[in-house]
């Protein structure tokens, strides 16, 4: 079936509502989207890089408890020989058999240690060896009791130093980190008593692991921790490390040395400060700094970490997006299905129909929808309007009809009205001899312009005139011809006002008065003249002036005022201005304009 022009329209329309349903629900889609991607990536996702940062973390732990753990075997090994009684003994005897029989390189390499120091309680060495566990052969090393702090760590074990574990002596150690000319060194000091612990000492006996590659290496393969050690005593790790040590300073907050943790605490890292610094999307490295015995920054321990835990974290929010994207395109299509048979449709058939009665005015035209919901009461509710409309519309018709009648008479009697109204205002506002405004609407006017006047601190100008001796005017020629003389003074007074706010007014029998808002006294003055002249080039006759030593025409007198109102004062004072200037022109001679 061809579609009419009317149903093309309809057709647009109802394609326009199916396309709207489609951006709803689009950017509905987008909203949820949007939504999802900010909560995976504000909420969700910050917790995989927790996640990954608190696994690097404990990686760098571990090898940091790994060092830990070599230190605290050579402390039990230190406090093994250290407390025993063969040990005691040699730090009296200096026995050759106890050195021979114990001080050997299977000592070295069966306990894995480089450094043996055996000191008596001023810190002179009784015995010191230096062993290469690579090389397998002794080396030599400077002392490192020639610094004096170091010496007062590793030798001092009086009761000043240590009051409070003195009366404990398997307490009685020291351990951390020293450097060496041959690298860092893991190194522990236990005072030397007897096997049972009991004093006083008599001296302090050193054991050192070199903390070498080799070592590390071995540290790798026990933690699967895959880290690096950093040696702050080389200027070189210091120039290229120096943002990573300054970030590091910066997250300190309370650093202890080994030789403080020792006593008290049990992990290397705690209270050390770490900073982790994200390469790219595929690593992430984590340092921590640990301080030597001294507590200065001896090493940083570095652990390269890869972002495996992020990357999945990324997978899973794109996951999400598509999912949510697939999901919303389903539900879409599935919606407008829906939509279109039930709703649209069926509205499209409704609509035409209500198009049909607005372009052809058929009001017999019923809808044929009959179904119990809200689209079958709302084909109802048309059928029913369209019975009630069709009887209103030959009701309305009569009225309308009625109406108009009633509207033609009341129209000619309002156009009878407006005209005598008009009229009326004229009669109010008008002199009906000269045709200008007269004395009433004169006084409206002025008061009007001199509030404005005194809002807007702007001049205003008064110009009084009146016909000279025009009672003998009368007298010789009639009052008819005063009349015409009235007029003409009139017309000649107005033509000279060339501006919309100026206003010119009959103001008594031959008096006829100038308002001029905006002009100060000389411009008015200037007017005045010329009115003065305009009259005088009428010519009109007038013997008995003549006869006074006057013109032989009509002339006028004039007084002109200016003032710039003021609320305190009343324009009444400017007329009376006006009025004892126009005495002046009279006492003058007539024939003049005077200003005040």
């Amino acid at each position: 079936m061809e579609l009419t022009k009317g149903q093309k329209k309809i057709v647009f329309n109802f394609v326009s509502l199916k396309t709207r349903v489609l951006i709803i629900f689009s950017l509905l889609t987008l909203f949820f989207l949007a939504v999802n991607y900010w909560i995976q990536k504000a909420v969700i996702f910050p917790t995989y890089l927790a996640l990954e940062e608190s696994e690097a973390l404990q990686n760098l732990d571990r090898a940091s408890e790994a060092i830990e753990r070599e230190i605290k075997h050579i402390d039990i090994l230190c406090h093994d020989w250290a407390s025993w009684d063969d040990t005691y003994n040699y730090a009296v005897s200096k026995s050759k058999a106890f050195e021979e029989s114990n001080l050997t390189a299977g000592s070295f390499i069966s306990n894995k240690i480089n450094v043996v120091y055996i000191c008596d309680a001023n810190g002179n060495f009784l015995w010191e060896a230096v062993y290469d566990l690579n090389m397998g052969k002794n080396i030599t090393m400077k002392n490192i009791l020639n610094s004096p702090s170091l010496k007062k760590k590793l030798v001092n074990f009086s009761m000043d130093s240590f009051p409070k574990y003195y009366s404990i002596p398997d307490k009685l150690f020291t351990s951390g980190i020293v450097n060496t000319e041959h690298g860092l060194l893991m190194v522990a000091s236990r005072p030397i008593l007897t096997s049972s612990n009991q004093g006083p000492a008599r001296g302090a006996l050193i054991m050192g692991r070199f903390l070498d590659n080799s070592f590390v290496k071995h540290l790798t393969l026990q933690t699967r921790v895959d880290f690096n050690i950093i040696s702050l005593y080389d200027k070189d790790n210091i120039i290229k490390y120096e943002r990573v040590i300054s970030k590091l300073k910066e997250n300190s907050i309370e650093e202890q040395s080994l030789t403080q943790r020792s006593m008290v605490q049990n992990s290397l890292i705690e209270d050390s400060p770490y900073y982790l610094e994200r390469i790219d999307d595929n690593a992430l490295v984590v340092y921590s700094r640990i301080l030597d015995i001294e507590e200065n920054p001896a090493m940083i321990i570095s652990f390269a970490f890869p972002r495996e835990i992020s990357r999945q974290g990324i997978k899973t929010i794109h996951f999400a997006l598509v999912y949510i994207l697939l999901v919303g395109i389903v539900v879409l299509i599935l919606f407008l299905c829906f939509t279109n048979v039930m709703i649209l449709k069926p509205l499209l058939k409704l609509t035409i129909l209500i198009q049909s009665v607005e372009n052809t005015g058929d009001l017999s035209i019923r809808s044929p929808v009959e179904r119990e919901d809200e689209i079958g009461i709302l084909s109802a509710c048309f059928n029913r309007m369209m019975d009630k409309t069709e009887s209103q519309s030959k009701e309305l018709s009569d009225a309308i009809k009625i109406q108009q009648k009633e509207i033609e008479k009341r129209k000619e009697a309002e156009e009878e009205l407006q005209l005598a109204n008009t009229k009326l205002v004229e009669l109010a506002n008008i002199d009906h001899l000269t045709g200008i405004a007269n004395r009433r609407y004169f006084g409206k006017v002025i008061e009007h312009e001199w509030k404005r006047g005194a809002r807007e601190k702007s001049n205003l100008s008064i110009i009084l005139c009146d016909i000279d001796y025009f009672k003998l005017y009368n007298d010789t020629y009639g009052h008819q011809q005063g009349d015409e003389c009235l007029k003409a003074v009139a017309s000649a007074i107005n033509s000279s006002l060339r501006r919309p706010p100026d206003i010119a007014a009959r103001f008594g029998g031959e008096e006829f008065i100038a308002l001029l808002p905006n002009t100060d006294i000389e411009g008015a003055f200037y007017l005045a003249e010329k009115m003065r002249i305009t009259i005088q080039e009428l010519r009109i006759p007038h013997s008995a002036s003549s006869s006074l030593g006057l013109s032989d025409f009509v002339s006028i007198s004039l007084g002109v005022a200016s003032s710039i109102p003021d609320h305190t004062k009343k324009h009444e004072e400017l007329i009376e201005m006006a009025d004892n200037a126009l005495y002046k022109s009279k006492e003058s001679g007539r024939n003049r304009a005077t200003k005040v």
